[in-house]
């Protein structure tokens, strides 16, 4: 529905496609779902949902689809990812092939133990967790994996468990070529496993780097992981942390309480409860946020006293003190989370956060942030990690990097409030102040009283981004 009036045109057709515009990131498309339905089945390129939008001058929300140019046009990935000076290793979720699906855990278990294993050799970096349980569930090309993660190689495998039995077969791939390098089948008892864990981890670090030494093997597993309800518990418990809702935060915390209550001594199962308190400062608001930073603190430095060389007890204990606003100890945590282990990605995020966002170091704090996203590309996190490297860019004077971080995020993740709030604050210092009303409007009542009680940002941080909406006339 255009209308041709001489040389211009009007409609809503013209004005949804200004408006969709806007909502693309820079070089993409964006399309309606009535241009989507016409094309989808007609293009060789895959469709992300947007979800709904409300469009300025639209009276009704239009609900919106990117081409995904990920492989293309995804600066936050593919930059980083290039930099990798040696070959990266990727661990997919392991299949569960025991017909229950109750024991998906234990095929979530194995890959993730694994992935710490691995983690803990210095001479190649291996993909985080968050990345590749996206493929989780699926049999995709190993080839595509791997120039999507930026891994040259890839390990797969599958956990078939029966009683007291478990067999285990995985086999490693070269993603370049999709040659398979090494293939091997583990049959255990169940009180083996952790012991498995160890031995394919060793294997596949001799395979990819033949001159790592055996010396330089950590040991990652805590003698208390021989209990398999403890190790139930924190894995279901981690698990849930892929929900991002009040219910799965609360039920993890639940489980992590369960661990502990088995073993005291529990590190990883501190670190856990740590975390939940973590997530409800951060993204659940906090009834009592006094108790809730106690809470957090108490478990970040429990996890610490019983296990000083795990990096994500370290990590943990960074992000905590950064959400009371103590900068030189979460800095001082953040160092010794990298030096335990440097291919953490959280950890590098969390060091991240402590010098740019709380101690307003943001030179020093953006490489760190580009290292998480380099490690874990594909993060569940990784609006998170986008948004805080964007505003590093603000404060340090760079606001079109900052445009071009937030729009990023706002394509990964559509309802992620604070990806509109920083692009506005960039948009502002740009003196682009049209958009930057567009894009503030639908939260104008809630922004500055959201940034007002943020756990994160140093007050110099918070006053960053209000310049921004000052400038674009969006603060009463």
């Amino acid at each position: 529905d255009v209308i041709v009036d001489g040389d211009e045109i009007h409609g809503d057709g013209v004005n949804i496609a200004a408006r969709l515009e806007q909502l693309a990131k820079p070089g993409g498309i964006c399309l309606s779902d009535v241009v989507h339905a016409a094309v989808r089945n007609k293009l060789s390129v895959r469709f992300v949902d947007g979800g709904e939008q409300s469009l300025k001058n639209i009276a009704d929300p239009v609900h919106v689809f990117h081409i995904d140019q990920t492989s293309e046009t995804d600066s936050a990935g593919k930059e980083f990812r290039q930099s990798f000076s040696r070959p990266a290793l990727a661990i997919l979720p392991f299949e569960n092939l025991s017909g229950d699906a109750d024991q998906d855990f234990f095929a979530d278990g194995l890959t993730e133990d694994l992935i710490t294993a691995l983690s803990m050799f210095r001479l190649f970096p291996v993909i985080a967790r968050n990345s590749t349980y996206s493929y989780k569930g699926q049999s995709p090309d190993i080839r595509k994996v791997g120039q999507e993660l930026g891994a040259r190689y890839v390990m797969e495998g599958s956990v078939r468990k029966a009683g007291n039995r478990v067999r285990v077969t995985c086999q490693l791939i070269n993603a370049e070529t999709g040659h398979h390098i090494w293939a091997e089948r583990y049959d255990r008892e169940l009180e083996d496993i952790f012991e498995l864990q160890d031995e394919i981890s060793q294997q596949v670090a001799g395979i990819i780097e033949p001159t790592i030494e055996r010396t330089e093997r950590k040991q990652v597993f805590e003698k208390s992981q021989n209990d398999l309800a403890l190790w139930e518990y924190s894995v279901r418990g981690n698990a849930l942390f892929f929900e991002v809702t009040k219910e799965a935060n609360d039920e993890a915390r639940t489980l992590f309480k369960r661990a502990i209550a088995l073993d005291p001594q529990y590190a990883r199962a501190h670190v856990g409860l740590a975390y939940s308190y973590a997530r409800e400062l951060r993204f659940f608001m906090a009834s009592d946020q006094a108790e809730c930073q106690r809470l957090l603190i108490e478990a970040a430095r429990r996890a610490v006293l019983l296990d000083d060389s795990d990096s994500q007890a370290h990590a943990i204990l960074s992000l905590a003190y950064t959400m009371v606003q103590q900068p030189e100890a979460a800095i001082s945590e953040g160092r010794k989370a990298i030096q335990a282990n440097p291919n953490d990605a959280t950890a590098h995020n969390n060091f991240g956060v402590a010098l740019s966002l709380c101690a307003n170091r943001y030179e020093e704090g953006i490489p760190q942030f580009e290292r998480a996203l380099q490690l874990s590309p594909s993060d569940i996190n990784s609006p998170l990690f986008l948004t805080q490297l964007g505003i590093s860019h603000l404060c340090a004077g760079r606001p079109e990097k900052t445009e071009e971080y937030a729009r990023e995020v706002i394509f990964r993740k559509h309802n992620f409030l604070e990806g509109y709030l920083v692009l506005a604050s960039a948009l502002g210092y740009q003196g682009r102040a049209e958009e930057a009303r567009d894009v503030f409007a639908k939260h104008a009542d809630i922004a500055d009283a959201y940034i007002e009680q943020h756990v994160v940002f140093s007050p110099q941080v918070k006053e960053y981004l209000r310049e921004g909406w000052r400038r674009a006339n969006l603060l009463k």
